[in-house]
């Protein structure tokens, strides 16, 4: 089966740098901007776990890497469809097979990747290398979506790390500021989303 995972890359690509234009003419006022930014990042999160889904998939139906190697998988899978099938039935060793696959957490694409993809092959490592930076943007947006205690605990980590004591402070102004940094987190996301992608992919064109 023939499948592409730099198709997979262009499009993220593609849609991430559509973000980045709409937050280029962000509104000067701050209420806007915040929520702007914030619905950014929900996009950019939703981008990001799609790709590395999808990509997982393709790498475990024999898809070339940008090096022109594929992965040592211990099954080829036939599709896309049955890559994720035999994903959540961990290559058919679990009855009944679990519900869904994560993909927010380096520690869980492992847990959801590992009965296919080797667990010390290039797309694991490379999960691994990323996993604070995926974990960050997902507990970022998790805030954002349900602004619980739960959420706030993950968020603030976040926060600490920046400002090195925890501050009350809006997730709109944490993502947009330039006070610390000479790039606003929002656009730390957006490139880390891309290097996360052209890494899977061996890509860095």
């Amino acid at each position: 089966m023939h499948v592409s995972l730099n198709r997979t890359r262009e499009r993220a690509r593609k849609e991430i740098g559509q973000l980045r234009s709409v937050l280029a003419d962000m509104p000067i006022t701050a209420p806007s901007r915040y929520a702007l930014a914030e619905i950014a990042l929900i996009r950019i999160a939703g981008i990001l776990e799609r790709s590395i889904a999808e990509l997982a998939y393709k790498v475990a139906c024999g898809a070339e890497y940008g090096d022109g190697v594929r992965e040592n998988c211990v099954v080829t899978c036939r599709s896309l469809d049955h890559a994720r099938q035999l994903m959540l039935s961990d290559n058919g060793q679990k009855d009944p097979p679990r519900q869904f696959l994560k993909w927010t957490r380096a520690a869980y694409i492992v847990d959801s990747v590992t009965p296919i993809l080797p667990d010390n092959g290039h797309f694991l490592a490379v999960c691994r290398n990323f996993g604070p930076n995926i974990r960050e943007i997902f507990e970022v947006r998790h805030h954002i979506a349900h602004r619980n205690a739960s959420s706030r605990r993950g968020y603030m980590k976040w926060v600490r790390q920046m400002y090195g004591q925890e501050r009350r402070i809006q997730v709109g102004y944490f993502l947009t500021t330039l006070n610390l940094r000479p790039h606003s987190n929002i656009d730390r996301y957006l490139r880390s989303a891309e290097l996360i992608l052209d890494n899977l992919c061996k890509k860095t064109d």
